[in-house]
């Protein structure tokens, strides 16, 4: 009987021992123990301490919505990035036909001007615009003054910045008796070949004068020879400008080519039309005799005069 129950013992205490080898064996190879790893910790197990890692689980989370990929969170600033407009880099040397009763132009110079809110005729009205442009006092401009306060008729003046430093009684004048003074540029350069800043600075120069004078400052500018490109228009309209061309002009500033006066007389009566815009040049002896024939003939013809602000 003793012997059976030391064979007892000797057998419990073995099995004992064998179960808890086997589990000593189990925990050592962590087959069914070890803890699994997040796919998203172990993939970036030699990321740099400190450094934001991408989400491993991207991948995932695309499957999980159909396979288009979405924008990440962090990618959302709340601010959305303002697409820059392409201007064109066309010049245009601005030019005008007579057509069905009234001035065209190429159609891309007329939606460009009409984008920009430029202005080279007006509506097909017996309403004429008066325009002289003065880069330089030729001994006329009070004379035209003159003319202009006897017929009662407002014009307007595109001056430059050495007309206005040379000429500053003058352009007193224009503003005193309620003519427009419109911005010819401070140097008469080609505004198409200058940056944006050149343009800006061109245009400034004369308001700048003009401050001097106490007068203010101009919301009218005619490009010089009338050379400009998509770049003008915008720079010139981001600084609260309008351009000006014309549809009408003649050879007329040629100081020792003047033509004659009935020439002249007769191209300016021939030229004008419902809604002309004028230009005329104040260094012109010619212009300067006739005007005020013309302005009266043209009255008799039914027209009226308007005014630049009026369009």
């Amino acid at each position: 009987m003793k012997i059976r129950k030391i064979i007892f013992l000797i057998l419990t205490v073995l099995f004992l021992y064998i179960i808890t080898a086997c589990s000593r064996v189990s925990t050592i190879s962590g087959i069914p123990h070890v803890k699994e790893i997040p796919r998203a910790v172990a993939d970036n197990q030699n990321a740099v301490p400190g450094e934001q890692q991408k989400d491993s689980t991207a991948e995932d989370k695309v499957q999980e919505i159909g396979g288009v990929e979405q924008e990440p969170d962090w990618a959302a600033t709340g601010t959305e990035t303002k697409r820059e407009e392409t201007l064109s880099s066309e010049t245009y040397s601005f030019w005008y036909q007579l057509k069905d009763g009234r001035a065209r132009t190429a159609e891309e110079i007329e939606k460009l001007l009409a984008k920009y809110n430029g202005i080279f005729a007006g509506p097909l009205q017996n309403i004429l615009y008066l325009t002289f442009d003065l880069g330089y006092e030729a001994g006329y401009t009070a004379k035209i003054l003159d003319i202009l306060k006897e017929e009662d008729v407002k014009a307007a003046f595109f001056v430059t910045g050495d007309f206005v430093k040379k000429q500053p009684q003058l352009v007193k004048m224009m503003a005193a008796e309620g003519h427009i003074i419109g911005n010819h540029t401070e140097t008469h350069p080609d505004l198409s070949s200058l940056a944006p800043e050149e343009i800006t600075k061109e245009l400034k120069g004369v308001d700048r004068r003009l401050a001097a004078l106490g007068l203010p400052a101009t919301t009218f500018f005619r490009p010089p020879r009338g050379v400009f490109n998509e770049m003008v228009l915008k720079t010139a309209g981001d600084n609260g400008y309008r351009a000006v061309l014309w549809s009408f002009a003649y050879r007329d500033w040629l100081t020792d080519e003047q033509p004659g006066l009935d020439t002249a007389r007769t191209t300016i009566l021939k030229g004008a039309f419902p809604g002309s815009v004028l230009l005329l040049h104040g260094v012109s002896r010619s212009n300067s005799e006739v005007l005020g024939d013309v302005i009266r003939e043209l009255k008799n013809r039914g027209y009226t005069f308007g005014t630049l602000n009026e369009l």
